[in-house]
């Protein structure tokens, strides 16, 4: 129909030079779409004052419980915990990163997206370690539980 697509419209429609502003945006150089500093022309958000606040504040508490995690992981090893410590070294690294991912959210401009991106990485990678922690805590639990259940069942019938 149009000049070089048969598809489109006719000529003299549509937007000028094949622009469509429902396409995916092209790949910039250097890595994906949104990260990095700001294009030429391009629009990066920023988060307006109140926002910063609130994500100044959880930047304050993630930074706070990572800092915790890791103070708790080494009085575990007072207790020869090793796995406790690991698992609060671990996860208190990760709030402590996203803590300060957040931060640069607020102390930054140009990249707000980015570093809240980040930021939300880390402090994802935080909560699926713990809940898989977590589960595996639980099923050793109901594991050494039942075992118990049927020692002491055993011991019970063997007493009569």
């Amino acid at each position: 129909m149009g000049p070089g697509n048969p598809m489109g419209p006719p000529g003299g429609y549509g937007p000028p030079g094949g622009y469509n502003p429902y396409q995916a945006p092209a790949p910039q150089p250097g890595g994906m779409p949104g990260y990095g500093p700001p294009q030429p022309g391009g629009y990066e958000y920023e988060f307006d004052a109140q926002q910063n606040q609130i994500i100044s504040s959880a930047a304050l508490w993630a930074r706070i419980l990572g800092i915790v995690l890791i103070v708790v992981g080494v009085f575990s090893l007072f207790n020869c915990n090793v796995i406790q410590f690991a698992l609060n070294l671990i996860v208190g690294i990760f709030f402590l990163g996203g803590g300060s991912s957040l931060a640069m959210v607020v102390n930054t401009q140009g990249n707000d997206i980015a570093h809240m991106m980040q930021a939300m990485g880390k402090l994802g990678t935080a909560f699926k370690i713990r809940v898989i922690a977590t589960i595996v805590g639980v099923v050793l639990l109901l594991v050494l539980l039942g075992f118990a259940i049927l020692l002491l069942t055993a011991a019970a019938a063997s007493s009569r």
